[in-house]
């Protein structure tokens, strides 16, 4: 009769299991932070994408309105049921024009709202700084370096889908308006979108025919 062999369970050793928890540690350590880059970069490309579109839309306004870009007026929440295009958002006036508000909600913005602000100081500043102006398309005389809008995390109010510079300058790392990863996308009168880490009085402008600050 042949003798039976011995039977051993098989298992993991402390040690062997130490050395696979230390693995994972180290894999988590190294994956975590490249998924989370991951993650920025497409929600700064998808910015980028809304930030093209919304340009269709404010070219086919300024196309049907003598040249002028819908006008920004006051805080507008988007839920507001406003039928006066006077009182609208600018955001609120690009509706017919194939720009709803899935284009003004991004993910990458750290607030509640809308992202995205409509340059508006050229225009403001031309008429002495007073009441709220619509910017001209045909003054622009710098298209390619002339701030149109863009995407900004400057704290205005929560909600709010009217955001301007009236006031203050959207592009200012001083004043929090950088996103998380120290970017921010600008959109020129051009058409073209950049992500800048600040404003470049030598490559941007908000006046209508004059490079320099704010």
């Amino acid at each position: 009769m042949a003798q039976k062999r011995p039977s051993f369970r098989g298992g993991f050793t402390l040690i062997e299991l130490l050395t696979v928890i230390a693995v994972i540690g180290v894999l988590a350590a190294i994956l975590i932070p490249v998924v989370g880059s991951v993650r920025s970069r497409g929600r700064a490309a998808n910015s980028v994408s809304n930030l093209r579109q919304i340009f269709v839309g404010l070219t086919l306004f300024a196309d049907e309105n003598r040249g002028f870009f819908p006008k920004a007026a006051a805080q507008v929440d988007w839920n507001a049921n406003e039928t006066d295009p006077a009182r609208m958002s600018w955001s609120q006036q690009l509706r017919p024009y194939g720009t709803g508000r899935n284009f003004f909600i991004t993910p990458r913005f750290e607030r509640e709202g809308s992202a995205y602000f409509i340059g508006s100081r050229a225009g403001f500043v031309a008429a002495g700084e007073r009441g709220f102006v619509a910017t001209r398309r045909h003054r622009i005389a710098f298209p390619t370096q002339f701030v149109l809008g863009g995407e900004t995390n400057f704290a205005f109010a929560e909600s709010d889908f009217d955001k301007d510079d009236y006031t203050q300058n959207c592009i200012d790392p001083a004043a929090g308006t950088l996103f998380s990863d120290g970017t921010q996308a600008v959109l020129f009168a051009d058409g073209h979108v950049v992500r800048v880490k600040a404003y470049d009085p030598a490559t941007m402008t908000f006046r209508y025919d004059t490079m320099g600050a704010w």
